[in-house]
């Protein structure tokens, strides 16, 4: 889990940004995969990274568009936050967020 990157997407979020997109990000895991395309640009090679966003799936359905947008712009500003590295695409799943412990409270 890249728990660094999911504190740069919240940061840019920004207290009074997206509440719905704030809270699927605390809820969730964010996982990179590296380097899935690359190009030239005029600076040097850039590496265009894929995050996915693993959440509750109750968190998953009530997802609208503007919080799924959000979330991408998050996500773009906190991975370009690394020199010559861009987004390639944000991958929203429903699933079980490793973070959360798998289990009921104790």
């Amino acid at each position: 889990m890249d728990e660094q990157l999911k504190l740069r997407a919240l940061e840019v979020l920004g207290p009074l940004g997206d509440e719905t997109a704030r809270e699927a990000l605390a809820l969730s895991d964010v996982e990179v995969t590296p380097g899935v395309h690359s190009w030239e640009g005029s600076h040097g090679r850039v590496r265009a990274d894929r995050v996915l966003l693993v959440m509750p799936q109750e968190t998953h359905d009530q997802l609208k568009p503007a919080t799924r947008h959000a979330l991408e712009v998050a996500f773009a500003v906190a991975v370009a936050q690394e020199p010559l590295t861009s987004l390639y695409e944000l991958v929203i799943e429903a699933g079980v967020p490793q973070g959360s412990g798998g289990g009921p409270y104790r």
